[in-house]
């Protein structure tokens, strides 16, 4: 609704800069937004911005004071991970290249109202999300999800994680050797202090309890947090930056503190590591993808406008399959004994103008326009019941700048994942072509006027040619 009501006041009023949506989720009425004016206008954002960093300085000495010392061999027990957040784009398929690179048993909270209705989440996402497996395979990989998972009712922004009793006592006997700490709450307008409980408060919770059982500590973050080396076209560092960077939202605010968080427990003795993927797109092998995010909602309005910004020849974003981060993550978790790493995951380079080449070639009738001609035409949606899905990012969208953003990962990243060859990290037009068919599929984006042009692989013929040319062949010389 916020996103709408901004939307809709930039439309109507035709002015340079929309309201901010999070202003509006804060302050939702005229009086409320005149009174925020009155008491920030002589404010710096800097200043905001050094309040946040100061704010959570008393939190990172805390975690430099953790009591670390690593879990005792268990002998014959079972090695134990917990995973959070197993239920969004990147969890499940984390869940499985766990499960599949290794022989622990996994863990996972769950936020729903019984124990039952969180292993009913997990198995509905899993069915949904992965592939289906092969006959040959099925009844070996249901035995591994039944055996090898425990899922347990939960909430990280609750006290001892939300978890019952007998929870707490099940986890306490287990040998857990590592938190894999995925959860978010994933908003791009909510400002930092709206995100802070669940995506900050709940890092230092569980690494506390990382601490106390001996466990070593990997967090999820983005690549985004390294903004102001990457819009540069610079290969983004490793170690967390010293200051928040400049044009980031509340949501990559607090990505931002959990680095700064994990690495200060780092001072304890623990293992901790720190995961940077950049733009994280669809599967390799379904395109699958999640609908929300900047390049699906892009999509999504190129079908429903048949237009695209001048802006989008002029950027490029880093992007990499889900299923490859999964395994870059699951790889290093499970083989790195290193003291700690950054690690950042990137894919390709990929120009914005591609989507909409792409699209071309799938059969929509998309063509380039001004800037301020797409943005009247975005806006005209907005008052619709189904405005276009990129309505609510035109802000961003203005703000990334007009020059390739390239990123790179250093050597310390490459040689980490390095082993990870069981997934391309190359995003091709066979993956943007599933991620199309799937948005499609599932009703995210518009079919083009006259049905998609499926790929067609000629290639494939081949084998089944020379076949019959080779019996033909046989057939007269015998």
């Amino acid at each position: 609704m916020a996103m709408r009501a901004s939307s809709a006041i930039w439309s109507e009023l035709k002015i340079t800069n929309p309201l901010p949506p999070a202003l509006l989720l804060l302050h939702p009425t005229i009086q409320d937004i005149e009174q925020f004016i009155d008491t920030q206008k002589n404010e710096d954002p800097r200043d905001i911005a050094q309040k946040i960093a100061d704010d959570l300085v008393p939190l990172e000495k805390e975690m430099t004071e953790l009591e670390f010392s690593p879990a005792p061999d268990a002998g014959s027990k079972t090695k134990v991970i917990l995973l959070t957040g197993v239920t969004g784009h990147l969890g499940v398929w984390l869940l499985r290249s766990l499960l599949v690179r290794g022989p622990y048993n996994v863990v996972c909270i769950v936020r729903a109202e019984s124990d039952l209705a969180a292993a009913k989440r997990l198995s509905d996402y899993v069915m949904d999300v992965l592939p289906k497996p092969s006959p040959m395979n099925l009844i070996q990989t249901i035995r591994m999800f039944k055996t090898r998972i425990k899922v347990m009712r939960g909430d990280l922004n609750n006290e001892n994680f939300g978890l019952s009793e007998g929870d707490r006592a099940s986890l306490a006997s287990m040998h857990v050797v590592a938190v894999l700490h995925n959860a978010a709450e994933v908003h791009w307008l909510k400002p930092y202090q709206a995100l802070y409980k669940t995506n900050v408060a709940s890092t230092a919770k569980l690494l506390s309890f990382a601490a106390k059982v001996g466990a070593s500590f990997h967090y999820v973050s983005s690549l985004s947090t390294q903004w102001d080396y990457s819009r540069q076209g610079k290969e983004a560092p490793e170690e967390p930056l010293a200051a928040i960077p400049s044009g980031m939202s509340g949501y990559f605010d607090t990505k931002w503190a959990g680095e700064k968080l994990t690495v200060a427990a780092r001072k304890s003795g623990m293992p901790t590591f720190v995961y940077r993927p950049s733009f994280v797109i669809g599967a390799t092998e379904t395109g699958k993808c999640n609908a929300e995010d900047f390049i699906c909602r892009t999509l999504s309005s190129l079908a429903d406008l048949h237009l695209a910004p001048e802006h989008l020849r002029d950027l490029a974003v880093d992007v990499v399959p889900v299923d490859y981060v999964a395994e870059c993550i699951a790889h290093i978790a499970l083989n790195c004994k290193s003291s700690g790493a950054s690690v950042n995951i990137c894919g390709s380079s990929m120009p914005l103008s591609t989507l909409v080449q792409g699209v071309v070639a799938l059969g929509y009738p998309v063509k380039f326009t001004s800037q301020e001609h797409w943005e009247s035409e975005v806006g005209k949606t907005v008052l619709t019941p189904k405005p276009t899905a990129i309505a609510p990012l035109v802000p961003m969208l203005r703000t990334l700048p007009k020059t390739k953003r390239i990123t790179g990962t250093s050597d310390l990243s490459k040689k980490l994942c390095s082993d990870t060859k069981t997934v391309s990290s190359v995003v091709g037009e066979k993956l943007f072509c599933l991620m199309v068919e799937w948005l499609v599929a599932k009703g995210y984006m518009k079919p083009p006027p006259k049905g998609l042009r499926r790929r067609r692989n000629y290639w494939l013929w081949i084998p089944l040619m020379v076949l019959l040319l080779s019996i033909i062949v046989a057939y007269f010389l015998w």
